[in-house]
């Protein structure tokens, strides 16, 4: 039956209109802390950051950027960074002691204690501890150009159309 694939692809189309950005919309931070930028570009400098929930004016849309106001200052966000519905004032999660969006991609890709190799060696996973170490060597040479260029090629994050 033909329907169902054109049922589903006019909801993903409609929730896809859902979550585009007008002017005069208001839209909240869904970061700890959402950086604005001077210009709609990933290296753009930054003029200020808002914080968690934090509302902000829809001033203009340029592709997957928007440009915001918080009040005091005006700046660009990509669109990934914010949501049309408030999120909720604390983290409801309280089993865990932090949220994801407190742990910093430093901290979560750091590698392995000195402690926790010497616990890898001791019990005979000496070889997932090398796997691991190989990874993180493969990981560092990788620069961020790199990583610019191929997310560009692609189409991905803020360079997707």
């Amino acid at each position: 039956m033909k329907t169902v694939p054109y049922f589903t692809l006019s909801l993903m189309l409609m929730a896809s209109a859902v979550l585009a950005y007008e002017v005069g919309q208001t839209c909240f931070s869904k970061q700890a802390t959402t950086p604005l930028l001077a210009t709609a570009d990933r290296e753009a400098a930054k003029v200020g950051t808002v914080e968690w929930g934090k509302p902000l004016k829809v001033l203009a849309e340029q592709g997957r950027w928007l440009q915001v106001t918080d009040g005091d200052t005006k700046g660009w966000v990509y669109a990934g960074n914010v949501s049309s519905v408030k999120p909720p004032a604390e983290n409801k999660n309280d089993f865990l002691p932090t949220t994801a969006a407190d742990t910093t991609a430093a901290v979560a890709a750091r590698p392995l204690s000195e402690s926790s190799k010497k616990y890898a060696s001791r019990k005979s996973l000496g070889e997932a501890a090398a796997d691991v170490e190989w990874a993180e060597k493969q990981a560092d040479a990788v620069t961020r150009a790199q990583v610019n260029t191929y997310m560009q090629e692609k189409g991905l994050g803020d360079y997707g159309k």
